[in-house]
């Protein structure tokens, strides 16, 4: 039977209105769940009307996000050729509309006054194989090989709390103290960037975090509870990495203040500070003993 003129009379101009309801009233009946993921901080409203995620997605947010872009994406068409405006105009007025809801959602996302960014879901379980891989090299102390794989993962997400550390340790194991150094002193400024953020801001980037919890939600508000203590403890360590660094290099002075600051910052291994080949340099100063007596 032959079909198409049927087919074609049931797509005339009036059913527009028809489909535009449709669609219309499917946004509405996910609007809650919409609205939960952006005060939650997991997308972004982007500036062409269109959500965008912020951070690891899992797979239902992933397709909420779909959905809803598919259909505003229709709805912006179909308002496009009702009022003969390109449909890029369409989405960039929603956009202002419905960023203009979310202020402090938009700056919550960002970052920071940092803009960090989050790595892309896709690349996630490849870095952390690089990661994973990299661990192993080093606990075998091939830190040649230890120091590629850190920087292949530093790749797909320079915002990963600690991954400059690694490489500046496998830089310094290979006495690369100027390429170590950098890398802790970003390690340092990575640090101050998350230290101010809020666990709700921190959630784009503590999809890495062990916690015990399993419920998605409670999951994600675990890990960047876990991510804000460490950021703490990342600060204490970096500083000790570059007080290890300078006193290898015979820096007294630079080794002492970041000695200091790392004690300040919460570092509490008193059996490191005794035994460390990499502070020998300093360790019988008198400046060295007044830090180490904070451990007492």
């Amino acid at each position: 039977m032959f079909v198409a003129p049927v087919l074609a009379a049931l797509t005339l101009i009036p059913l527009q209105a028809q489909d535009e309801a449709t669609l219309k009233q499917r946004v509405q009946s996910r609007s809650q769940a919409v609205v939960d993921l952006l005060t939650s901080s997991v997308v972004l409203e982007g500036t062409d009307g269109l959500l965008k995620p912020n951070g690891l997605l899992e797979q239902a947010q992933s397709q909420l996000m779909q959905d809803e872009n598919k259909d505003r994406q229709a709805i912006f068409a179909l308002i496009a050729a009702r009022a003969k405006i390109p449909v890029e105009d369409v989405g960039s007025m929603y956009s202002k509309r419905a960023r203009a809801k979310w202020p402090t959602q938009q700056v919550a996302s960002s970052g920071g006054p940092c803009k960090l960014v989050p790595a892309k879901a896709a690349d996630v379980a490849r870095l952390l194989q690089y990661l994973k891989q990299g661990m192993n090299y080093a606990s075998q102390k091939k830190y040649d090989l230890a120091l590629a794989e850190f920087q292949r993962a530093l790749v797909i997400d320079k915002n990963f709390l600690s991954l400059n550390q690694n490489v500046g340790a496998a830089q310094l194991a290979l006495k690369k103290y100027a390429d170590a150094e950098a890398a802790f002193k970003t390690e340092v400024k990575l640090v101050d960037c998350l230290a101010p953020l809020n666990e709700s801001q921190l959630m784009p980037f503590a999809y890495y975090v062990e916690v015990v919890e399993q419920d998605p939600a409670r999951r994600k508000t675990a890990q960047a509870a876990k991510l804000k203590s460490d950021v703490g403890k990342a600060n204490a360590d970096v500083h000790y990495n570059l007080a290890c660094l300078y006193s290898l290099k015979k820096e007294k002075q630079p080794a002492l203040e970041a000695l200091r600051a790392a004690v300040d910052a919460g570092f509490s291994n008193k059996q490191a500070l005794k035994v460390d080949s990499d502070l020998g340099y300093i360790r019988q100063m008198p400046e060295f003993r007044e830090i180490a007596a904070k451990l007492q």
